[in-house]
């Protein structure tokens, strides 16, 4: 009796371990931050011209001061998933390196998704 007992135990906390290890995150909150590309990136799309870099640096190194800001927040659980974007505090002359930031970084506004309803939207500001 007392070695059936034992089988059963063993494989009770057998299942119970495996168990365990198939068990998933419901839901939660990731918070990405944005890689930027580097200056010398950022002036290949504009070409090699020494006058374009000479004014293109000091804008681009702003930019790349942005994007170092920016914060992704993405909150999720098994079905829906809505990522918002923290912008830093600017001042009036930043806004256009904002919304640059922005664009090279591929993000467009807030999204929202619901997998059980096959829901996707995408929110974007007014600029």
């Amino acid at each position: 009796m007392l070695i059936l007992m034992n089988k059963y135990l063993t494989l009770f906390f057998f299942f119970f371990l495996i168990q365990l290890g198939y068990t998933q995150i419901q839901s939660g909150k990731v918070v990405y931050r944005i890689a930027p590309p580097d200056v010398e990136e950022l002036l290949g799309v504009n070409g090699d011209n020494d006058a374009t870099r000479q004014v293109m640096t000091p804008y681009y190194e702003g930019v790349i001061k942005i994007i170092l800001e920016l914060k992704l927040e993405l909150h999720f659980d098994f079905k829906e998933s809505f990522m918002t974007v923290e912008k830093p505090m600017l001042i009036d002359n930043q806004v256009n390196s904002l919304n640059l930031a922005l664009s090279f970084s591929g993000i467009y506004g807030m999204t929202y998704s619901n997998l059980e309803e096959n829901i996707f939207m995408l929110q974007k500001e007014k600029r």
